[in-house]
């Protein structure tokens, strides 16, 4: 005949039924509110007043299933109510305890090993729901969370934005919230810088999952909470939230040392450019040849994203760091310029290159001094550790062999005459890879400096 939804502040749902006792109101939902409705209490059939000492016993009872994992919900009734009462103004006080309704839904082991896992890659765990207190604190002693101080919604309305993020840090269980207040743990956290991940499945978590980062929901959730989502779970394995952690490392570890490589790299370049346009009396290499050049590298970092990345890179969050990005630039470029301003000498005093038209030689030259150190300092750069220990995926080898041939095919065949380029000096070969070789050795010696 009429219903009262369920929402947060009432925490309970209201039906008005007609049977063949009559009008009968039935609420159920969370146990203190149900319980402040209620005057009386039905034991064996029987209608008794509820004394304080029957509200102690279900308190006890309450408590005792929801401490075994027990998601508890209450029940009363009210009966003879008047065909003209209105379902807003019943249901408030004089109702009948009827008996609970417990649903028992143990954390399964995906969760507990998901949760372990997580936490030993410095990732913190916290529980924001809306179930009672004593059942969020038995659910987690399941799952492996140490710290049992639980902080409800009720006591989240008295404090201040600060109590609570300070509460944020020390604590990792919430429970009896509503909806607004997950949102606002989750904004009080990003606001303490942390990246938040929320997982949810209800309507009630859509909010929560809008403000996080990252909102993760399953296939069987509620269509508007998948709406909400960045990330819908096929698998029923919360282990996929450890493989997304460390994949997500991964790609970023791989992104940043490319960059880090590249802006050296670059950087090094145009210094290398900006001696030789001062002291030279043609060009150290034409646009097409820069061109062709930058084109081996990139084809050669095509595959860097399926590098390996070191299990102790992994095992803490890393964070964008534009002051060690700009740190290792102004290092490492000034570096690899060195080595390319000693190729303009060695080129110049050496060999003798200092025409016009021996400029296809000299730019020969310092292209295939440039590919063989852009390549080869990547796999320096990689890993903090040495090179010979940390190897890189062989996806990685396989990208720098094939730029590596092809650059070497354009420089000692005729193709060379394609890109402007003359044949190198003979003896240059062995320089070049003493120069190489020795720019690869500082660098590993002060790569560590530049992190």
């Amino acid at each position: 005949m009429g219903e009262i939804p369920f929402n947060f502040e009432r925490r309970r749902l209201t039906v008005w039924l007609k049977n063949h006792a009559g009008n009968q109101l039935v609420p159920k939902g969370a146990f203190e509110e149900v319980l402040a409705t209620c005057s009386q209490v039905r034991l064996a059939d029987q209608i008794e007043p509820l004394t304080e000492v029957q509200k102690q016993n279900l308190v006890a009872v309450h408590d005792r299933l929801a401490q075994q994992g027990m998601r508890m919900l209450a029940v009363a009734y009210q009966d003879d109510l008047a065909e003209t009462a209105s379902i807003d103004h019943v249901g408030n006080q004089g109702l009948i305890f009827d008996g609970f309704l417990g649903f028992l839904d143990p954390p399964k082991q995906s969760a507990i090993s998901a949760i372990q896992q997580l936490q030993a890659h410095q990732v913190a765990v916290k529980i924001l729901t809306g179930d009672s207190a004593l059942t969020t604190q038995q659910v987690a002693q399941k799952v492996g969370i140490q710290n049992l101080a639980v902080t409800t919604g009720e006591m989240l309305e008295t404090l201040t934005d600060a109590q609570v993020s300070e509460l944020l840090t020390e604590q990792a269980l919430f429970a009896k919230l509503a909806p607004l207040q997950k949102a606002r743990l989750i904004r009080l956290l990003q606001a303490q810088g942390e990246v938040v991940g929320f997982m949810g499945d209800g309507i009630n978590d859509t909010t929560a999952l809008k403000q996080a980062d990252v909102g993760i929901s399953v296939d069987n959730a509620a269509d508007l909470t998948k709406d909400a989502s960045d990330v819908i779970l096929l698998e029923k394995d919360l282990n996929v939230l450890e493989h997304g952690v460390l994949e997500g490392r991964r790609v970023f570890i791989n992104m940043y040392k490319y960059i880090r490589i590249t802006l050296a790299s670059n950087l090094g370049n145009v210094l290398s450019v900006l001696v030789a346009s001062i002291c030279l009396p043609f060009l150290p290499m034409l646009s097409l040849q820069i061109l062709v050049q930058n084109l081996l590298y990139d084809v050669a970092q095509l595959w860097l994203p399926w590098d390996w990345v070191a299990e102790d890179q992994l095992r803490q969050p890393t964070q964008w760091a534009t002051k060690g990005l700009l740190k290792s630039a102004f290092i490492l470029g000034p570096l690899s310029s060195m080595v390319d301003i000693l190729t303009f000498a060695i080129l110049w005093f050496g060999f003798g290159l200092q025409t016009s038209a021996q400029q296809g030689a000299f730019q020969a030259s310092w292209f295939v001094v440039g590919l063989l150190t852009q390549m080869l300092v990547v796999y320096v750069l990689r890993t903090p550790a040495s090179p010979f220990k940390d190897r890189a995926n062989w996806r990685v080898y396989l990208g720098s062999l094939i730029s590596l041939l092809i650059g070497g095919i354009l420089v000692l065949t005729p193709l060379r005459q394609a890109v402007d380029f003359q044949a190198i000096p003979t003896q240059f070969g062995w320089i070049a890879v003493a120069l190489v070789t020795a720019y690869l050795l500082v660098t590993n010696a002060v790569k560590n400096l530049t992190r």
